[in-house]
């Protein structure tokens, strides 16, 4: 900013100087744009309260619709969701199970662990908590007890293994037959039982597939590898699984456990959510209610929260700031808070006006857009103070608008919408968020000061700034 304000006090002037020019006048030649100059000049010198009636109106309305927009915290909404990691990253939240958005608790020990566990498990907005001693089996003699007894009918099937010959290509056929015959008679059920329907769907396709192989021997072999090729390695899990016995935390793998108990005996809580994390209320419901029994507890929630709020704060440290030194800045320029106050009115309407609109059309600010106010006030504070000085130059808003000021401001603000607009089809969403609203904001600021400012003017009676 510092650099192209020196080139607009230094090479600009040079240029104009250098270049050929049209004659200098205090009022622009006709042009196109004259019809539409005339036009508005009429309308706000005859409907000039009507107009600051009806901006009142909408900045009413607008500042009724502020409570419906919305800060995304989630920063994974700022990429293309169509890229794979983006995509696999989605998939994963949407499954209780795989959620990556879990809180982190480092207790003191393992015991401590689970007195916190305990106290989180009733909490409504949690959904499950996991520690070490959880992938120690609970009730153990129990499940050891039906284990041994379905031992004792399955060991001998497994002892028998691999004693049979190999069967013929008639046996395969005859085995295939009788696959088909049970299908029928469990599709021909009585009623839409589920396991009816499976058995319909199950030996329609497999009566395509014996079609095509036929009698081959050759075809049927190469079937029953395809079919059965990962059987021999579930009976051998299924053997071994029969043999299991007690289980302990020594019994557990060193990396492993490393993972849940550090060294000095700190052990590690993890808490999963009950709720979609993409819900801010949600989400701050959760951490809030983990935060209450374990204070500093960490994780993804947590830092997209306070990030989150962080960045909510800045953005009004920013406003405010911006607003503060803007208004000291007009002060010695203008010399009246009168004349501030009119300059600050239409980008105060803008600004109302753009996050109405961002609500209505479901465009949340983020970490990216929330830029876009502090930019408004920036930006569109210039057209204000050009308007202002001209109208003080002409003695009155009528005058001003005849002048070739409107169409430097109007050519100003499209020049902007260009640039800022241009992002709006990048494939980042946040940079295309940061686009769309920075363009309707620019739109809104230049209508703003080209009507409101004027009408303001019209109605106050004077105009608010004097040529020294």
């Amino acid at each position: 900013m510092f650099v192209a304000f020196f080139a607009n006090l230094t090479v600009l002037p040079a240029l104009l100087t250098v270049l050929p020019v049209p004659a200098a006048g205090g009022r622009s030649r006709p042009s196109v744009f004259a019809p539409l100059t005339t036009a508005l000049r009429s309308f706000v010198h005859r409907r000039s309260r009507a107009v600051c009636w009806g901006a009142l109106g909408f900045g009413v309305a607008a500042a009724l619709l502020l409570p419906k927009a919305a800060f995304d915290f989630d920063p994974i909404n700022l990429r293309d969701p169509h890229t794979e990691s983006v995509a696999t990253f989605l998939d994963l939240k949407s499954d209780s199970r795989t959620r990556p958005h879990a809180i982190t608790i480092l207790a003191d020990s393992l015991a401590a662990a689970q007195a916190t566990a305990a106290r989180l498990k009733p909490l409504p907005e949690v959904n499950k908590t996991l520690m070490l001693t959880d992938f120690v089996p609970a009730d153990q003699p129990e499940k050891l007890d039906i284990i041994g007894t379905m031992a004792l009918f399955l060991t001998p099937a497994f002892a028998a293994a691999g004693t049979a010959p190999e069967p013929s290509v008639i046996e395969r056929l005859n085995m295939l037959a009788e696959v088909q015959g049970r299908l029928q008679a469990l599709s021909g059920l009585a009623g839409a039982r589920p396991e009816s329907r499976a058995a319909r769907e199950l030996g329609s396709a497999l009566a395509v597939l014996f079609r095509q192989v036929g009698d081959d021997g050759r075809r049927i072999q190469d079937l029953e590898r395809r079919m059965l090729t990962a059987l021999p390695g579930r009976l051998q899990a299924l053997n071994a699984a029969l043999s299991a016995g007690p289980v302990t935390l020594a019994d557990l793998p060193a990396g492993f456990k490393e993972y849940y108990v550090a060294a000095d005996g700190r052990a590690r809580l993890i808490v999963y959510p009950k709720d979609d994390m993409q819900d801010h209320q949600a989400l701050a419901r959760f951490v809030a209610a983990v935060r209450g029994v374990a204070p500093a507890a960490t994780g993804a929630p947590v830092v997209i929260l306070e990030a989150g709020n962080a960045v909510v704060k800045a953005f009004w440290q920013a406003a405010l700031l911006s607003v503060t030194l803007i208004a000291v800045v007009l002060m010695v320029i203008l010399e009246r808070w009168r004349d501030v106050a009119l300059i600050f009115a239409p980008l105060v309407l803008a600004a109302l006006l753009t996050v109405a609109v961002s609500a209505l059309i479901g465009q949340p600010f983020n970490f990216a857009n929330v830029i876009v106010l502090p930019l408004l006030f920036g930006l569109g504070v210039a057209s204000g103070i050009h308007l202002v000085i001209r109208e003080g130059e002409e003695q009155g808003a009528n005058s001003a608008l005849e002048t070739s000021t409107p169409r430097a401001v109007v050519f100003s603000a499209l020049t902007t919408i260009g640039s800022f607009g241009s992002i709006a089809i990048s494939s980042h969403p946040g940079t295309a968020s940061m686009g769309v609203l920075l363009a309707i904001s620019i739109t809104l600021t230049m209508a703003c000061t080209l009507i409101v400012l004027p009408a303001l003017i019209e109605v106050t009676g004077e105009s608010p700034a004097r040529t020294k």
